[in-house]
């Protein structure tokens, strides 16, 4: 068990580049509210517009992740906190093609900021626990992100919750100067025959951090929606969503602890499957109380689960690589997600994206175990040379 202490820095600058897919994550459920309301968008329009900036964020995370590219955290960082503020500025008083277009900039920076976190997680001595730390520290922070993004938007509309997102983006820029401004690993792996990615192990792992991250995220997307629906105000679903959020801090101090024992592909299997579960109860949520616990289980669960689905990357890839494509699979999932559930919507209910859910997580589960098996059957041939 590796007990070394990370840099600080090193914490600090995945941190600041984790800002913005904290803030997305958190705001787009009362942005996508406000487009709807004023603006008069259909929810597929909404989801369509959502999708455009995240599928951006997943392309470009997935191009940088490239086997042997040599990437500078720290600048990559940099331009990503950059491209993420220019975009949002520019969305604030956008529409039609050009809020499109400002969408995706942000995206672009959503992009370069998941590379750069990847790339500098597999500096550390334990990615899990560095991984874990960071996640405790956005959970907190996305929380108070979402209750500030649903005042600005329930006040100011669009504008105010595109100019909150920049302001974000130029905090984190300062610590992203903390990332590793070498392409180098500082550490040495224990295993890593051969050096190159170990395909059946990557791809397996790679599809289920989609799958679990699209399945939930089609009813994430509308969880403000589902609020009204079992007959709460616009700002109990505010409150409701902001205070349960905080719950992420206990899902990242559980993180911490389990990451200890590292044991990254249980841990990640577990945190997949109560993700599932909490998704697919938020959606037959019938009343009040039941859709609080599950807004709970799921923000605990959503950071408890991605430190592990990393620290798993790396363990197959040390480069960090894979890593990033696991960023760039949430992101691409994260991308459709909003689409398909509008389309589900439109075309069912909240319980066609229950069922939709439910069977997503399943598939996320067999593609983590054959992930795992294929590691393994990698390290017995190693051991047997």
């Amino acid at each position: 068990m590796d007990r070394r202490i990370d840099p600080p820095g090193l914490t600090a600058g995945v941190l600041g580049v984790g800002l913005l897919n904290t803030a997305v994550v958190n705001a787009f459920p009362f942005l996508a509210g406000t487009l709807m309301d004023r603006a008069g968008m259909s929810s597929a329009g909404v989801g369509l517009l959502i999708s455009m900036e995240l599928l951006v964020s997943a392309v470009v995370a997935l191009a940088l992740s490239a086997p042997g590219l040599r990437l500078s955290p720290s600048l990559c960082g940099l331009a990503a906190c950059a491209a993420f503020a220019a975009g949002n500025l520019l969305a604030m008083q956008a529409d039609g093609a050009v809020l499109a277009a400002a969408r995706c900039l942000a995206g672009a920076g959503g992009g370069l900021g998941l590379a750069a976190a990847g790339r500098a997680i597999a500096h550390a001595s334990s990615p899990a626990r560095l991984a874990a730390t960071v996640a405790l520290v956005l959970a907190g922070l996305g929380g108070v992100i979402a209750l500030i993004t649903g005042w600005l938007v329930a006040h100011h509309g669009y504008p105010g919750g595109a100019f909150f997102l920049a302001a974000i983006a130029v905090i984190g820029a300062p610590l992203t100067t903390f990332l590793p401004h070498s392409a180098s690993i500082a550490r040495t792996p224990f295993r890593a025959p051969g050096g190159a990615i170990q395909w059946p192990a990557a791809l397996p792992l790679a599809i289920a951090t989609g799958l679990a991250f699209l399945a939930s995220g089609a009813i994430w997307s509308y969880c403000e929606r589902i609020g009204l629906t079992v007959g709460l105000s616009s700002h109990a679903v505010t409150f409701a969503i902001g205070l349960t959020a905080l719950a992420g801090v206990a899902g990242g101090a559980a993180a911490m602890v389990v990451a200890n024992a590292e044991r990254s592909f249980l841990a990640a299997g577990i945190g997949v499957a109560v993700f599932g579960a909490s998704a697919t109860a938020l959606a037959l949520a019938g009343e009040p109380y039941g859709y609080v616990l599950a807004l709970t289980s799921l923000s605990f669960a959503f950071i408890f689960v991605w430190p592990f689905l990393l620290a798993s990357a790396v363990e197959i890839d040390p480069s960090g690589g894979l890593a990033s494509a696991a960023f760039g699979a949430q992101m691409l999932a994260g991308a459709f997600a909003p689409f398909l559930g509008g389309v589900l919507l439109l075309s069912g209910s909240f319980r066609s994206l229950a069922m939709f859910a439910g069977c997503g997580t399943v598939a996320a589960l067999v593609c983590i175990a054959m992930s795992y098996r294929a590691l393994r059957k990698r390290d017995s041939a190693f051991d047997a040379r």
